[in-house]
């Protein structure tokens, strides 16, 4: 990387050469890296003659002056100035038309039976050789491919590699792909844990995690880990496990992203290898294997929306054949009318417009017969919620789309499927009712069914047996189930607090699922319409053409966090923020701070002493009142410039004071001037009014000022603090300059005047009383001469006026119609009158040397500000999550989980080893000896209140006495764990609460009811009290042994041992169909 861009600026900029940053380098100064594209750098010995070499190598070294070897030798001799890394993320381009001589065949780790696309060439070229990936593509574009090679170079070279993903679905999925392609695979999950020793491992995000805290042995012989669905970083309860996963992996460890298409993928990617100091390959495809068409699908026709191209005219096309369908609907109703008179009335079909005949279901199904009749199946129709689904499903009893052949392979498939089961769940209700769907090719899919269910429905499906799915937007998210068709039954759906249209990334993804790779010509996606509510225009033409949703950190400070990292050794709490994600922006400033503050130090050090004759009150008094001017004038100015008399205020020939001009004409201090017409066009925020003006210049500045303005202009970037492009001399800003002749008073304090066009309103610090005839005559010969006139007669009123008897020159009287004004300014009034005087009052107002000094002192004041707000950037205080990191630290502390040296006490121990929504109160109510009296089905009970977060309606039974007392137990150490987070200030912006809507249910289980038994006490769907009480068996483990390692309550721990055996049984427990 070194080579490739040394002299790339987007890559480097300078830094100081010190002898204690010399350490630091590879830190903040140095790539830290060897170059990465050795195969771009020739080989002199490959291309060299022995002999010739053999002479080489006999002759004398060549003289200083020995042609461009010995120049080029010099150069190197020369040492290259420290340099800070800006950026770690290369957008890769490499040329891969002739992928065989840039990586030939024999040297490839893994052949494909296809030819690979421009966008895995790149990203494989680079895994190839050892670099951390990040590929961003649309789904099916092929990401996985780029996995396999990765997975295949670990295996190759004996050592691991580990492939995350977001879900355990799609981990039991990814577990059978690779299974059939690779010699050793294993899985864990928090279910099932195959092949531990695997040279592949799969697993869950939250796995990898857990691994790195302990410091697992499975780490060392690690070689790359594949981040499936990198998006997930964006996810807002679970995306704060990337980052943590991202930075504690050892640096060495290389690293692969797939992610959907996100337009920030760049920033991200440079966030990844400033993190581990790695440049990181950003390979980004828009190219879709399988293009898409989207219609709009009204009453049974649909309308062209986009294919290559976006096209606005489909929603007229649409309104207007629903305007034809009422138009045949009123002349149907008319002749239905006139044949009531006659002996045999006609009877009349009147369309589903008017009369509503049809529902959506039956319009639904309409669409999907189309679909058949069309060729255009298998299809994904998108509902978003799961009684939804399953009301299109059942609502199509007489659908079937499926020959006796497939029938017969459906029904082969279910039985062996359903082998494990006994009769009794084989009878639950919604296995029959999915039975009975897939033997008529359709399917429903969401959180809410069995697992075993959700699997059978996915494996027929990608068999392409199940011709029609019904589904969440779950379905989209990860597992690979293309379809040639998507019908999106609605566009908008609830997100938990309102109802709303598809974000455009999640549009994207599910309309994604149309399309099967080197099957279907295109892919079709149909929105289908209500035609009593057609979708809004402009609010569909935004989430179509809008760009993805940008990724996001969603970093937050957990509690099972903060112990993790008081025992790990790893790194502080501290570091863990500074490198997240939300910390990308300062993290990329850090080297430049250190630099900028050593150059401030060294320019305050350099910095002569102001040399003053007149005494106190300082300079450095002036400039502070000079520089409160415009804050207290700012709003006051703004409110008088909207008044109806701001004609007669800003008039021409008022007299202003101006403050910090060194952005327009190189003059720092205050100045005065005459307005000579403003541009009255509405206040806003983005817009401030401007000015012509006259200004006189103190004495003491060279004139005109250096190319580029005065003071921060010559920076070269425009306007100082205000951004504005500066414009000198000859660039329009300025129309002419003159020397103003006032006498020789001693006291004479303006050297010239300028005449200058666009000063901003906020630029005027102060509003006189003074008005002067403005009269300029606009005859181009005689122009500068009353330009000259009007200089000098404002210098003589200045001179006049501004004395430090009168307090300088007086401020605007607020008359009788400014009283309102008066009245809310008072107080900004009062200070700019103090103002005044300390002004007028300071010797240096009048004083030659004003304007030197007073930017010398500007200068040195704004030195130290940039050390103060550098070092301050520098120190962890600066973190944005710091105040809660100390809030929940003092939690921690007052519960005794840690102790004032941040050491784990017993209770801080036991509760790294259980993570839950509330892991606190789990601990308080354990430790408290609760479990003592209870059974081990009541433990459990209990212990679901700590992993069931769904919404519930129930109230559910307590079916005895302990688990009543228990229940009011846990509620109260809630409480007391809430209390203490209010006192010491935790911000919740999600409170936790307890849950105890499946206690029955679980207890009922545990004491060996059937599941059809308990699915009579609750409304909870059967796939989300699986999951439950997956989750609670593993829980139980992990406090098994927490028990019995950290607590020595073997009581407890048999307890819970018993209540494993009790959760584990059909249909809670049968292995997953792809693991078998």
């Amino acid at each position: 990387m070194a080579a490739l861009y040394e002299d790339d600026d987007q890559f480097w900029t300078d830094d100081d050469e010190d002898e204690e940053d010399k350490e630091d380098e590879n830190q903040d100064g140095g790539d830290g890296e060897q170059p990465v594209d050795q195969r771009d750098q020739p080989s002199h010995q490959e291309d060299s003659d022995p002999q010739e070499a053999a002479a080489a190598a006999a002759a004398p070294p060549p003289g200083p002056l020995d042609g461009p070897a010995a120049a080029a030798a010099a150069a190197a001799a020369v040492p290259k100035p420290k340099r800070i890394r800006k950026k770690w993320v290369v957008e890769e381009s490499t040329d891969v038309s002739d992928f065989d001589a840039l990586l030939p065949p024999s040297e490839r780790a893994l052949d494909y039976p296809f030819e690979l696309d421009t966008f895995q060439k790149r990203a494989i070229l680079r895994i190839h050789q050892s670099q951390p990936v990040f590929v961003a593509a649309h789904t099916s574009a092929g990401k996985t491919a780029v996995a396999e090679y990765a997975i295949s170079m670990a295996h190759n070279a004996g050592r691991r590699a580990i492939y995350t993903s977001p879900i355990k679905a799609l981990s039991n999925q990814k577990y059978r792909d690779f299974n059939a392609k690779f010699p050793s695979v294993g899985i864990i999950t928090g279910d099932v844990s195959i092949n531990q020793e695997a040279s592949c491992l799969i697993m869950t995000t939250e796995i990898l995690r857990t691994m790195l805290y302990r410091g697992d042995d499975t780490i060392q012989d690690l070689s790359v880990v594949v981040f499936d669905e990198a998006h997930y970083v964006s996810d807002a309860e679970r995306g704060v496990v990337w980052e943590e996963v991202i930075i504690l992996l050892p640096s060495h460890i290389n690293l692969l992203f797939l992610s959907a298409t996100c337009p920030n993928f760049l920033d991200f990617g440079d966030w990844i290898g400033r993190t581990k100091k790695r440049t990181v390959y950003a390979v980004y495809t828009k190219m879709r294997p399988t293009p898409l068409r989207h219609y709009l699908y009204v009453q049974g026709k649909p309308f062209l929306l986009m294919d290559n191209k976006f096209r606005s005219d489909a929603f007229l096309q649409a309104h207007q054949h629903m305007r034809s369908l009422k138009e045949k609907d009123t002349a149907a109703s008319k002749a239905s009318a006139k044949g009531k008179a006659k002996a045999k009335p006609k009877v009349v079909r009147a369309s589903n417009y008017v009369a509503g005949v049809k529902t959506d279901t039956h319009r639904l199904q309409a669409l999907l017969k189309e679909l058949e009749k069309e060729q255009k199946l298998p299809v994904v129709v998108f509902a978003f919620s799961r009684r939804k689904c399953e009301s299109y499903a059942c609502g199509m009893p007489n659908l079937d789309l499926l020959d006796s052949t497939r029938k017969s392979e459906i029904h082969v498939f279910v039985q062996e499927s359903l082998k494990n089961l006994s009769d009794a769940d084989r009878g639950l209700k919604q296995i029959q009712a999915t039975v009975e769907l897939l033997g008529r090719g359709l399917g429903v899919h969401h959180g809410g069914l069995l697992p075993i269910v959700k699997e059978m429905v996915e494996i027929l499906f990608a068999r392409g047996l199940v011709r029609v799915l019904f589904a969440t937007e779950t379905f989209a998210m990860g597992v690979n189930m293309p379809a040639r068709s998507v019908v999106f039954a609605s566009l908008k759906k609830h997100d938990g607090s309102r109802l709303r249209i598809l974000k455009s990334s999640e549009y994207t993804q599910m309309a994604g699922r149309a399309g099967r790779r080197g099957l279907d010509e295109y892919g079709s996606v149909f929105i289908f319409c209500d035609p009593q509510e057609m979708p809004d225009q402009k609010e569909v033409t935004t989430m179509m053409m809008a760009q993805a949703t940008p990724l996001r950190s969603k970093f937050k400070v957990s509690y099972s966090m903060l112990l993790q990292l008081a025992k790990s050794p790893l790194l502080s709490v501290q570091d863990m923020i500074s490198q997240s994600y939300s910390e990308s922006d300062r993290s990329r400033k850090l080297p430049i701070y250190r630099r900028d503050i050593k150059r401030r130090q060294q320019e305050l050090e350099s910095m002569q002493p102001i040399q003053c004759l007149l005494g106190e009150p300082t300079i450095d008094e002036y400039v502070k009142a000079s520089s409160q001017f415009e804050g207290v004038t700012r709003n006051l100015h703004r409110k008088l410039f909207t008044s109806k008399a701001s004609t007669d205020v800003f008039c021409p020939g008022r007299i202003c004071m101006f403050s910090s001009l060194s952005a327009y004409l190189g003059v720092s201090s205050p100045c005065y001037g005459a307005l000579l017409s403003l541009d009255f066009k509405p206040l806003s925020q983005k817009h401030d009014p401007e000015f012509e003006a006259i200004v006189l210049l103190p004495e003491g500045p060279e004139w005109p000022p250096p190319a580029g303005g005065g003071g921060d202009a010559a920076k070269g970037k425009g306007g100082g603090e205000d951004g504005e492009r500066v414009k000198v001399v000859g660039e329009g800003r300025l129309v002419s300059v003159g020397v103003v002749e006032v006498g020789n008073d001693e006291h004479e304090q303006f050297s010239r005047w300028v005449h200058c066009k666009y000063i901003p309103l906020r630029k005027v610090s102060k509003v006189t009383e003074l008005v002067v005839s403005a009269a300029v005559t606009s005859d181009d010969e005689d122009a500068d001469v009353s330009m000259a006139r009007l200089g000098q007669e404002v210098a003589r009123t200045c001179t006049d006026h501004d004395s430090p008897a009168r307090d300088g020159l007086p401020a605007l009287q607020i008359s009788k119609q400014f009283k309102e004004i008066e009245n809310e300014f008072y107080e900004n009034i009062l200070k700019q009158r103090d103002l005044s005087r300390a002004l007028a009052a300071n010797k240096c107002h009048r004083c030659k040397l004003k304007e030197p000094h007073f930017q010398q002192a500007s200068r040195r004041d704004q030195v130290v500000r940039d050390i103060e707000e550098y070092s301050f950037s520098l120190n962890d205080e600066s973190l944005y999550l710091l105040p809660l990191l100390q809030s929940k630290m003092a939690v921690l502390r007052k519960l005794g989980y840690i102790e004032e040296d941040q050491t784990l006490t017993l209770k801080g121990r036991f509760a790294c080893e259980v993570v839950t929504s509330d892991e606190l109160t789990l601990v308080e109510v354990i430790m408290s000896g609760i479990a003592t009296n209870l059974e081990p089905a009541e433990v459990v009970s209990i212990l679901s209140s700590f992993i069931f977060m769904e919404k519930c309606e129930d109230e559910p039974e307590d079916p005895t006495d302990n688990m009543r007392h228990a229940k009011q137990a846990v509620a109260d150490w809630h409480r007391t764990v809430d209390a203490a987070q209010k006192e010491c200030r935790v911000q919740m912006e999600d409170p936790v609460t307890v849950n105890f809507g499946l206690t029955q249910v679980v207890y009922e289980w545990a004491v060996g009811k059937t599941f059809a038994e308990i699915m009579t006490c609750t409304t909870v769907q059967e796939g989300s009290i699986v999951r439950a009480i997956l989750r609670l068996n593993e829980l139980c483990k992990k406090m098994k042994a927490a028990a019995e390692r950290l607590l020595g309550d073997t009581a407890l721990a048999e307890k819970l041992e018993q209540a494993e055996s009790f959760l584990c049984r059909p249909p809670v427990s049968i292995p997953s169909l792809y693991l078998t």
